[in-house]
């Protein structure tokens, strides 16, 4: 419906963005830096979180594309 009407080529409101949506902002390239940093110098794991819709996903892509490396994400539903 949604398709048709506006003229799109997917479906509007998927369960996980499509990581070519990824903006980036300030806050956003921040974490990554933080993430990759901890993913190649860290002694531990490193660990992104927070609420539903923050955006966690596009980050977790966008970090995994810039370290040239495929990911495997998984949902877990509440």
């Amino acid at each position: 419906m949604y398709e048709a009407h506006f003229g799109l080529h997917r479906r509007p409101f998927e369960e996980t963005v499509e990581p070519s949506a990824y903006v980036s902002l300030a806050s956003r390239e921040t974490v990554v830096r933080r993430l990759r940093y901890g993913l190649e110098h860290g002694q531990g794991p490193t660990l992104l979180f927070g609420p539903p819709g923050t955006g966690k996903t596009l980050v977790a892509h966008a970090l995994a594309r810039g370290m040239s490396v495929e990911g495997t994400f998984l949902s877990v539903p509440a």
